[in-house]
């Protein structure tokens, strides 16, 4: 007879077996709701502290801050049998510098150095105890404040470990790590914990935790993605191979697949349904193989397609091993790392790799020959003009100050051996990380040469940076700079922010169009202080970008039941352009002349000719009696390997409900030097933070303009109003109107750090000045990044309307150093909803998302500048502000939405 030993408590189910059984024998879990301590091991004495202290039972998880020291550990205090599992939801906010260690088994009084563990923060890795691999940069588990937390998975058997997460909890399982682990005595324990490196207080918590052993007697399920990577339209083979471990009554097997591909092919009687693969079997005691082809949509959202699905043989569920995730391809010309001994003479060069489609080509064969000039901007040192010319030696491949190979922070420190798994954003950029160049000094240059065979084509530029450290070894500096040529003319300049944490981060130059036949391409250091590292050299090459934009009524308007013109106009950027479109149309209206379209379903799909101009087509749409307004939606094949959305006009509305007739107005045109009343400033108040939430910001009036600076003073999440807590700045004003109202205002962007971390607009609040938790409290509606967007705090983002064609950060901020960004935004008040609404420059009025349902009263409507992340700031200019009410809205009848 076997004994189990269950205890009940708050949060907390444990059994433990006292021997080996069929089924599962060892199960405990835990939420860390209702603690009866904050400390940890009060509440729950199974979990003992392993130094430090830091570690809280607070806001139903266990959290640390930064005070805990180096060994700030905590240990379940539970023997664990030979195969078991377990998972917990993690938090490690960004920008933090420190290490959360992962052991999936250790004995009693082990550190990191002691026995094995990963480390899971911003370059997650497998830590030895003296070395770190797989390669730091792989995994990013740091997220901002208002993100959902991951879902980690640790899988022992014996001694082998697999490391998986759900990101931010959702999709199936990614896996991170898959190796063997030095064997460890019995008893072996679970332990987890923080500590920093940095000392800065941050959100690093776990909750959730479950452990389960695994059962001896089960059928697995491994699946086999017969592809290296996936293209639009094409089917992708799986496999799914059944092993059973003796004879298994009943089996069923759940297969979800990316979200919006189909599957077809489905072998073994599978079913599908709702967008998963399901089959069924019975008195089952041999190994099947199942397989279906997965297809991916013909225009691709995500560059990761991520499969998951579960077994359960009577035991509960358990997940399919083996292949998960499936990456676009992406049209690199040459993706390599770039760690490679320069030091060699024109006699005995070094041998570079000859890429994966097209060679790299040197001088002499393949040998890099050095020069002995090294790289000086022309001019006054500031960037040179596009295309303006600087003659490299011809016989020569590059110039290296320092040929050692060696770095300011290590001559160890090289990442020989480390793997190179990341892919990048060809857009915006990516963390990752490979081999590096070694020493760099401003005046250094490297050049690679390609053939790239018959025809026009575009190429992008994307260079692996790490500024590691740079302000330290240089005080003063905050930016590295990376000069990008091709055929000896500048092409753009790299501005790569130095960072406090050993990270690289992809940055682009490009696109531009070039010929067919051979080009040079050279990155070279033009600043008094270089990147302490480089780490890839990513060359992509397409056929042409273009974009699609929609037109619909001139003045943003239409009549009710009146039919809607709608034009699609594909423009190519650079190149040629190969327009394909998806075209969203709205519910509940006729669609008619479909311009050479195919209506199917909810869909018009268009494929259009290769271009490098430009084309139009046109549809027809005839709303029903009574509608207020029409959304329109729709994505579009831009040239790259994901879709963007069409941009343009994003619906059409009933102009009385959108406007209203105004039965009182009131708008400030900002004349004068200081705010007055009804207007009041409202600061930070936050306790989270122990900060002056009055430094930083700065609101001036003159010459009719109201500007509103917020400058975080390198204080993260200082104005984070998604926070929880009130934390930015707002200019507010509480004579609300009973009734219907309208608020709108004009604004332009003066400054930025970044296109991204600011948030700036209008704000219609419904709490109190101090409140602690602002969670659905606050609309905020303005510019952010290249978007206008509302959000709710703490809670979603309700509408975007998209205005930036490129999506290339400098290019955008040059865009707001050049007064280009502005906009009128409006919030209408009609009955129970809120109505967002804004005008670009020479466009009519769009909303921003549909309406949002409301039923409360607000208490403050104006002006707020939301900024997060570190050292960023926004400086934003407001021309007027106008407070409306409105009469009542009787223009329709009926009200159907959309």
């Amino acid at each position: 007879m076997k004994k189990v030993f269950c205890t009940a408590a708050i949060g907390v189910i444990l059994c433990l077996g006292m021997a080996a059984q069929a089924n599962a024998a060892v199960q405990y879990s835990n939420d860390f709701e209702n603690p009866s301590s904050s400390d940890p091991t009060v509440a729950w004495p199974e979990w003992v502290m392993f130094g430090g202290g830091s570690a809280q039972a607070v806001n139903g998880r266990i959290e640390w801050d930064a005070t805990g020291g180096n060994n700030d550990w905590l240990r379940l205090d539970q023997e664990l049998p030979d195969n078991y599992v377990f998972e917990f939801d993690f938090f490690y906010q960004e920008d933090r510098n420190g290490r959360f260690s992962v052991w999936p088994f250790c004995n009693e009084g082990d550190s990191i150095f002691e026995s094995y563990n990963y480390f899971m923060r911003k370059n997650t890795h497998f830590f030895n105890g003296a070395d770190t691999t797989p390669s730091e940069g792989s995994f990013d588990m740091t997220l901002p404040l208002d993100a959902n937390p991951h879902r980690m998975r640790v899988e022992v058997t014996g001694d082998h470990v697999l490391l998986l997460y759900k990101n931010q909890g959702e999709g199936g399982w990614i896996l991170m790590d898959d190796r063997d682990f030095p064997a460890k005595d019995n008893p072996r324990y679970v332990q987890l914990g923080y500590n920093s490196d940095d000392g800065v207080a941050g959100a690093f918590f776990i909750d959730n935790f479950t452990l389960s052993e695994r059962s001896s007697n089960q059928a697995t399920v491994e699946r086999s993605i017969e592809a290296a990577d996936f293209v639009a339209n094409t089917p992708v083979p799986v496999s799914l191979t059944l092993s059973a471990g003796g004879a298994v009554p009943s089996l069923t097997i759940t297969e979800d697949f990316p979200e919006n591909w189909t599957a077809e092919n489905i072998s073994n009687g599978g079913v599908l349904s709702d967008g998963v693969i399901n089959w069924s079997f019975s008195s089952l005691d041999e190994s099947l193989t199942l397989t279906y082809d997965a297809v991916p949509p013909r225009l691709i959202l995500n560059q990761d397609a991520i499969f998951s699905g579960s077994v359960n043989s009577g035991n509960g569920d358990d997940r399919i091993v083996g292949d998960t995730l499936l990456s676009v391809e992406l049209p690199y010309l040459y993706r390599e790392s770039i760690d490679y001994d320069f030091s060699g003479s024109p006699v005995d060069g070094k041998n570079y790799p000859t890429g994966t489609e097209y060679g790299v080509l040197y001088c002499q064969d393949r040998d890099g020959i050095p020069s002995d000039q090294p790289y000086e901007r022309p001019g006054d040192g500031s960037a040179p003009a596009i295309d303006a010319e600087y003659n490299f030696p011809a016989d020569a491949d590059f110039y290296q100050g320092s040929p050692e190979m060696s770095t300011f922070l290590s001559e160890a420190y090289t990442f020989a051996g480390y793997r190179d798994e990341g892919e990048a954003w060809l857009e915006k950029g990516a963390s990752d990380t490979g081999t590096n160049l070694g020493s760099i000094d401003a005046g250094d240059w490297f050049r690679y040469t390609f053939d790239l065979g018959d025809g026009d084509q575009v190429l992008i530029v994307n260079v692996s940076v790490n500024t590691w450290h740079s302000a330290d070894n240089f005080p003063g500096v905050t930016e590295n700079y990376v000069d990008v040529y091709v055929d000896n003319k500048f092409k753009g300049e790299i501005e790569a922010p130095v960072t406090s944490a050993n990270e690289f981060n992809f940055f682009t130059v490009g696109p531009f169009e070039v010929s067919g036949g051979e080009h040079s391409i050279v990155i070279a250091f033009p600043g008094e202080v270089a990147p302490c590292m480089i780490g890839r050299l990513e060359v992509v090459r397409i056929e042409g970008i273009g974009r699609v934009e929609r037109k619909l009524t001139e003045d943003g308007f239409f009549e009710p039941g009146a039919p809607v013109t709608v034009s699609l106009t594909a423009d190519s950027l650079y190149g040629t352009y190969t327009p394909i479109i998806e075209e969203i149309i709205p519910d509940n209206v006729q669609v008619s002349d479909l311009g050479g379209g195919e209506l199917v379903g909810d869909r018009i799909l268009f494929n259009l000719d290769p271009t490098t101009t430009s084309q139009t087509v046109t549809y027809t749409v005839t709303p029903p009696e009574g509608v207020k307004f029409l959304l329109f939606d729709g994505l579009c094949d831009v040239g790259l390997p994901l879709a963007k959305t069409v941009f343009g006009d994003v619906s059409v509305t009933n102009e009385v409900w959108l406007f209203g007739d105004p039965t009182e107005e009131s708008t400030d045109d900002f004349e004068g030097s200081d705010l007055s009343e009804p207007w009041f400033v409202e600061y930070g108040s936050d306790p989270a933070l122990s900060t002056d939430y009055e430094e930083g910001v700065v609101i001036t009036l003159a010459d009719g303009l109201l500007t509103f600076e917020a400058d975080t003073i390198s204080m993260p999440d200082k104005f984070n109003e998604w926070s929880g807590g009130r934390r930015a700045p707002m200019i507010l004003r509480n004579d609300v109107p009973e009734g219907d109202w309208r608020i709108e205002t004009s604004l332009k962007l003066n400054d930025v750090f970044a296109r991204s971390e600011f948030h700036v607009g209008l704000a219609v609040t419904y709490n109190e000045a101090g409140d602690a938790d602002i969670t659905k409290d606050e609309y905020l509606f303005g510019f952010y990044g290249g978007e206008i967007r509302v959000e709710r705090t703490n809670d979603a983002s309700l509408g975007a309307l998209g205005y930036h064609e490129i999506t290339d950060e400098y290019d955008w901020l040059e865009s707001v150093w050049d007064g280009n960004v502005e906009a009128k935004i409006a919030v209408t008040k009609r009955s129970d909803e809120l109505i967002f609404s804004a005008q670009l420059p020479g466009n009519p009025w769009q909303l921003v998302g549909a309406p949002v349902s409301e039923t409360r009263q607000p208490t403050r409507v104006g002006l707020f500048s939301k900024v997060w992340g570190s050292e960023c700031f926004s400086i934003t200019e407001f021309d007027y502000f106008a407070l409306n009410a409105l009469d009542e809205f009787t223009g329709v009848e009926a009200w159907e939405l959309y």
